[in-house]
């Protein structure tokens, strides 16, 4: 993580706190590698790290059972449209799309792909890897 990836985290991190949200540091494993930052709320569970101009979304979980994680990224989504006058550094969320799990789980991540593709969202391959991009 640069330098400057650190002071627009904590910038991002502030915007959290102000929306009732406590940020706390992710490493990878037991290692000192900072993952990112972890947010939750009884709706969903976010991993993320700012990345240049990106938030990288690192991990998305929703905390009901099968509420939908559409309901979930709904929130997140708009949580991400909340900080744009705040953390103007930041203009893509990025995200990779998991290939794995049940056929009913891909098929959902699917749905949500496409759902996030009408709303402008690319789709893009990086290092054999399906990721998804959505510009302000």
């Amino acid at each position: 993580m640069t330098v400057n990836d650190a002071a627009v985290a904590e910038k991002f991190n502030a915007q959290m706190r102000t929306q009732g949200f406590i940020p706390t540091q992710v490493f990878f494993e037991e290692t000192a590698f900072v993952l990112g930052w972890e947010i939750s709320n009884d709706q969903f569970n976010v991993v993320y790290r700012p990345e240049g101009d990106t938030l990288l979304i690192c991990s998305l979980e929703s905390r009901k059972a099968r509420s939908g994680l559409q309901t979930v990224l709904l929130s997140v989504l708009r949580l991400w449209q909340e900080t744009a006058a705040y953390v103007p550094e930041l203009v893509k969320l990025r995200a990779m799309i998991r290939q794995s799990g049940s056929e009913n789980a891909r098929q959902v991540r699917q749905k949500m792909v496409s759902f996030l593709q009408q709303k402008g969202a690319n789709v893009m391959q990086v290092d054999d890897e399906q990721w998804l991009e959505l510009s302000r």
